[in-house]
């Protein structure tokens, strides 16, 4: 090959060194903008040189695969992982390419699979970019290092930069390249890695609301995630309004690349009926039902929290529009003795209502029941928001709360998602005896 060549050849034991640690040593610190090249390669003698075409219409002859790649990228580093009879099939077909080479050697052993997949993990351990090329490779080994790459992007010290997965595909299926010099099309993998990675980041949105922080490279791809990222954040921050924006372009992205990813189409139909949800709650028009659809979305995602508060919301507002709609603001009064509805924030105009309500059912004729049962469920829940927005740390429950707990028929020691159900379950009751809920 070079000067620059390094041929290491992984032992059975590392001693207190570790094999990175000893490729560290040999190596100059890399700069974030130079490109490792990591390829698989077996043991197929390199005597005949081949033409491999790139996606630009960039030509390269050269007999191995990771040899085209090497000069059409500009490579600052190359390391080859093979076995002992690839070591010595490069010594016998040496190649030209004037870069930092490092083989290794992985010995064909018992448990080659798991000693080769944590080598590979040390080398995508890089502050620069990685190239992967996956053509050539002893048995498993391609499909090893493609694991290895993905366990990096999670997880390596220096989060792995995949810049792409390449593969030499040939052009022209009969053509033997051991008996003549054959075309191979360069072809990029990392789309369908990529692909795996956005049904991830999907279903995440779908069965959380959150996204997680899944690399992807594919640009159309990356539009998609975006736009996820975002909307799981509006709706996170209690926005319907910015959520239902988002999710309009969330829904023209989608159209962009539906059709290139027919095995996803699944996952897209599960989208697009939680993205219509998303919209169905911000079309609402009355905001205590708006509230209300939004509770019961957050609450499906198991954010018991967000939904505490969303329905409480709703119900404090439900009892405000209620209030306004009956003609009822002349009975509850502040302490000055001017009706609340005239306060001049929103806030304490439905605070000043809510701490009378109870007291005032018995004077809202047919509605008296559903109202003192709303009344009810409004001090419980205050009850619950309190006690799980400071984690619990008191757990004592008054006799006049556990009494109201009683009249609902919901046990105070049940898990806090059960409670929230019951809780949810009989406000709904309560609205369409007043004839106010639609089907949900």
């Amino acid at each position: 090959m070079n000067s620059c060549l390094q041929s290491i050849e992984v032992p059975y034991s590392f001693g207190k060194k570790s094999f990175y640690h000893i490729f560290k040593e040999k190596t100059v610190p890399v700069k974030n903008n130079k490109i490792r090249l990591i390829a698989t390669l077996g043991a197929t003698r390199g005597s005949r040189e081949h033409i491999y075409h790139f996606p630009d219409g960039s030509k390269y002859t050269a007999a191995y695969s990771l040899g085209a790649i090497a000069k059409y990228y500009q490579i600052d580093e190359l390391v080859i992982i093979g076995t002992e009879e690839t070591k010595q099939m490069l010594e016998e077909y040496p190649m030209t390419i004037d870069v930092e080479t490092t083989i290794i050697a992985i010995p064909l052993i018992k448990n080659i699979e798991e000693t080769l997949y944590h080598k590979a993990i040390e080398f995508f351990d890089f502050p620069g970019k990685i190239l992967l090329d996956v053509t050539q490779g002893y048995r498993a080994f391609p499909m090893l290092t493609i694991f290895a790459a993905m366990f990096a992007q999670h997880n390596a010290r220096n989060r792995t930069r995949l810049m792409d997965i390449l593969y030499a595909s040939a052009m022209d299926p009969d053509c033997s390249p051991g008996q003549s010099s054959c075309d191979y099309e360069i072809i990029s993998l990392l789309a369908y890695l990529d692909s795996a990675n956005l049904s991830e980041v999907i279903h995440s949105f779908i069965n959380t609301m959150t996204v997680p922080n899944y690399p992807i490279g594919y640009s159309q791809f990356q539009s998609l995630e975006s736009l996820l990222r975002d909307t799981s954040k509006a709706l996170l921050n209690n926005d319907i309004y910015q959520a239902s924006k988002l999710s309009k372009r969330v829904l023209e992205s989608l159209g962009k690349i539906s059709r290139t990813l027919p095995h996803l189409e699944p996952s897209f139909l599960q989208l697009e009926k939680d993205i219509a949800k998303i919209r169905k709650i911000e079309s609402e028009p009355r905001e205590s039902l708006k509230l209300l659809r939004f509770g019961h979305y957050i609450f499906e995602k198991g954010i018991t929290l967000q939904a505490i508060t969303l329905i409480y919301e709703s119900i404090t507002q439900f009892v405000y529009e209620y209030v306004k709609s009956n003609h009822l603001s002349k009975i509850f009064l502040d302490t000055k003795g001017k009706k609340c509805v005239n306060m001049h924030n929103t806030y304490y105009k439905k605070n000043c209502i809510k701490k009378q309500l109870k007291s005032r059912v018995n004077e809202m004729g047919k509605d008296k029941d559903a109202m003192e049962s709303i009344s009810e469920l409004l001090f419980v829940l205050d009850h619950v928001r309190n006690k799980a927005a400071h984690a619990f740390i008191d757990s004592y429950c008054s006799e006049k709360v556990k009494q109201s707990y009683h009249r609902l028929g919901i046990n105070p020691d049940w898990q806090l998602d059960k409670q929230l159900n019951e809780i949810i379950d009989r406000y709904e009751r309560a609205l369409s005896t007043l004839n106010v809920l639609s089907a949900i």
